[in-house]
């Protein structure tokens, strides 16, 4: 599971989306305000947040960047993002850990202790 600090906008690689017919083929064309459902659900979330207006790109072989806000990012602990369009591509959902910057430097900076927020 990757981690992203909270209250801090992120570039995330969201992938790979693959035909909705075949189940191998990989789509490039795929947008979130065309899509079905465009959303994230934060920590206890009860409902997806609609997140079809970020930017969203192709990259290569199905795989995309997908553009968070600080917003989408403000509440620590899981996060999933989940994104379907049934006529296009098979459903997607990618999972990430929302963590204090103190946590996320200890886990991507070898020998850092983590620290208060």
């Amino acid at each position: 599971m990757q981690e992203l600090t909270v209250d801090t906008a992120a570039l995330i690689l969201v992938g790979p989306f693959v035909d909705s017919v075949d189940g191998v083929t990989p789509e490039t064309g795929i947008t979130l305000a065309a899509a079905d459902t465009a959303g994230l659900m934060k920590e206890d979330g009860e409902a997806f947040v609609n997140i079809s207006t970020r930017t969203f790109t192709h990259v290569a072989g199905g795989m995309y960047t997908l553009a968070l806000l600080a917003s989408d990012v403000d509440t620590i602990g899981r996060l999933t993002v989940f994104i379907r369009d049934d006529s296009v591509c098979l459903p997607r959902a990618e999972k990430y850990m929302v963590v204090t910057s103190g946590g996320y430097a200890a886990v991507v900076t070898p020998g850092v202790a983590p620290g208060p927020a």
